[in-house]
């Protein structure tokens, strides 16, 4: 949308015509290392947006860095990408996994300082960086706040196994747990949810990786009264239908062909976040060089940009603060769809490396 506006509108006073050239690695981190060279070496690209997976950007972590190629917007808040010193040209679009960790503890905390808390994790440094920092942030708050939480039972998935996650929440349910953590991703997360038996009824959370209008159709009547820390704005929500950057989305979605089920599913609309910060770093870089970008997109200090909560302050500070996004509120899902506020929009600005230490 922003070519047939002319382009965009970079902080050297000059528009730039945005080509997009897209490879798929299929998810699979094997293939990503020729993908991003073919990127690089052939087709020149100024820079790589967007790429999903941890394993599979830290396949290219060190090609990309050797070759002062920036990689913006990772769709993958893993905690590698809080090492801005060693690798600086690497940037997340999402936020930290342990951070958003530490607000489920806060608020079960809050809610029930007392907890018994069932972790299922994906057996991958996606799934263990919530682990970890889940059970970092129930000892601090133990040993800080008086609370008397307890993990009383963990169990791992491999996504790569072909099972799917049913024997590990039926051997989770038994374990006396009050509160139960789903830190996996893609299908598997939602399925999960159908998987709690009957006599269980837990408070559930769930990652933001999992929390899309497609992924909550998958999990159905289950999906009710589960608990994320919510980061952007939910284009099938009924409440956010009247936010402008909502508006902007629909509307300009709808105008290169998306239909409604691509315009609420919630991938599009993180592709279209992952575009947006890109954009950003161009309207506030002096000088449209790759350095010069990924030195604006270190020292952001702005209001949300696409779909992020507009109560999201955008604040980066070089390797001190690597995380552009370090907000959320706590939100439950309704049973007619869309979600409920539980907690509003809090900002940890610079806490994400500390937490996940």
């Amino acid at each position: 949308s922003v070519n047939d506006n002319g382009g965009v509108q970079a902080g050297d006073g000059n528009s730039y015509m945005i080509e997009v050239i897209k490879e798929n690695d299929s998810y699979d981190p094997g293939k990503t290392p020729a993908l991003a060279q073919k990127l690089v070496e052939q087709d020149g690209v100024f820079a790589i947006v967007g790429t999903i997976g941890t394993e599979n950007n830290l396949a290219i972590r060190d090609y990309l860095n050797d070759n002062c190629v920036p990689n913006i917007a990772l769709a993958t808040g893993s905690t590698n990408w809080g090492d801005a010193d060693q690798y600086p040209w690497y940037i997340s679009g999402l936020p930290s996994y342990a951070l958003e960790a530490n607000y489920w503890v806060d608020y079960i905390a809050e809610t029930n300082p007392e907890a018994k808390i069932a972790i299922l994790f994906q057996d991958d440094d996606f799934g263990t960086a919530y682990r970890d920092a889940l059970e970092k942030a129930v000892e601090r708050s133990n040993n800080d706040d008086g609370t008397n939480m307890e993990v009383v039972a963990e169990q791992g998935y491999n996504p790569l196994s072909g099972t799917t996650t049913e024997a590990a929440v039926t051997q989770l349910s038994t374990s006396g747990a009050d509160t139960f953590v789903v830190g996996i991703s893609g299908t598997p997360c939602p399925q999960t949810l159908t998987f709690i038996p009957e006599t269980w009824d837990p408070t559930t959370f769930i990652s933001v990786t999992c929390a899309g209008n497609t992924a909550m159709s998958i999990a159905g009547p289950a999906a009710e009264g589960v608990i994320q820390a919510q980061v952007t704005l939910d284009p099938a929500d009924p409440a956010d239908a009247d936010q402008p950057a909502i508006q902007q989305f629909r509307e300009q979605g709808a105008a290169v062909g998306l239909d409604e089920g691509q315009l609420d599913g919630g991938i599009t609309s993180i592709g279209w976040n992952f575009g947006q910060f890109f954009e950003l770093g161009l309207t506030e870089t002096e000088v449209v060089e790759r350095a010069e970008i990924m030195n604006a997109l270190y020292s952001l200090d702005t209001g949300a940009f696409g779909l992020i909560r507009p109560e999201i302050e955008i604040i980066t500070d070089g390797a001190e603060d690597p995380w552009a996004v370090e907000g959320f509120r706590i939100a439950q899902r309704k049973a007619e769809g869309g979600w409920e506020e539980l907690a509003p929009v809090t900002n940890r600005n610079g806490e994400s490396n500390e937490l996940a230490g």
